[in-house]
């Protein structure tokens, strides 16, 4: 179990097994923990004042830096081929990682990253924003060829604006 616990006014990464004694913070992931997301039996974390993207397994020896951007990150979910798609604030673009620094790749550019939708049949649903399009869904399994508009809702200048 992951979870978000609040370490001396800091929100840091912690795990449970269910007993006192396999409850702990997990050290090197840092602190102000922003968001984390799970990927196989381990966890993503994206540190709020760094930036940086790190993959544990909850032991410090286990725990490694995957990516370094100069802006906030935001976890979209995971497609049914155990990818999990971020996007990175600021025009960075569409990313994806299986939890490996050779796995940790950008699928598609695209400007005004949205917040998550969901992931349905296997593929992230997910709203972006740009000067083409305006505003739309996109979706993807986590790879470049399987990453598209869904529907132009709302042709031309208009957007969509899809929300919760």
């Amino acid at each position: 179990l992951w979870f978000s616990c609040d370490v001396r006014g800091a929100n840091s990464l912690c795990t449970s097994d269910g007993t006192a004694a396999g409850t702990h913070v997990v050290t090197g992931t840092g602190s102000f923990l922003r968001a984390y997301e799970p990927i196989d039996t381990r966890v993503l974390v994206h540190e709020a004042i760094s930036n940086v993207l790190r993959v544990t397994d909850g032991t410090a020896a286990g725990t490694m830096q995957l990516a370094d951007y100069d802006a906030l990150m935001f976890f979209y979910g995971t497609a049914a081929n155990g990818l999990v798609s971020y996007g990175v604030q600021g025009g960075e673009g569409l990313f994806v990682t299986d939890g490996t620094v050779a796995g940790t790749t950008n699928i598609a550019a695209l400007s005004d990253m949205g917040g998550p939708r969901g992931v349905i049949h296997g593929m992230v649903v997910r709203y972006r924003r740009d000067s083409a399009d305006c505003g739309e869904l996109l979706v993807t399994d986590g790879t470049a060829a399987g990453t598209f508009l869904l529907q132009d809702i709302c042709p031309g200048s208009c957007a969509s604006e899809a929300n919760d």
